[in-house]
């Protein structure tokens, strides 16, 4: 697990993990996380937790999921919660901020 927070204001938790899909469908219940199929996901939070990008293409690395569960709810002020679950790698992402 690679796991990033900072505390006061603008606060955030970022964290990510491999995970069985049976482990993440018990955790979104107990969430409330709405998980829906997506496909081509860009996340953007490797950065944030000092990894390298999942990918290398000719224009540049980035951090994209072909097949995820995905869910996401947002605040007024972009705070919120973004979750992406990669289903070809058992890896989930999770950002949760204030803003």
């Amino acid at each position: 697990m690679t796991y990033a927070k900072s505390d006061g204001f603008g606060w955030f938790t970022c964290y990510e993990c491999s995970l069985p899909k049976e482990a993440l469908d018990r955790m979104a219940q107990n969430e409330g996380w709405k998980l829906e199929p997506k496909i081509d996901v860009h996340t953007g939070l490797r950065m944030i937790l000092g990894l390298p990008a999942l990918k290398k293409t000719e224009y540049g690395e980035i951090d994209l999921v072909a097949r995820a569960m995905f869910f996401e709810k947002r605040q007024p002020n972009g705070g919120g919660i973004t979750v992406i679950y990669d289903l070809d790698a058992g890896r989930l992402f999770v950002h949760e901020s204030h803003r």
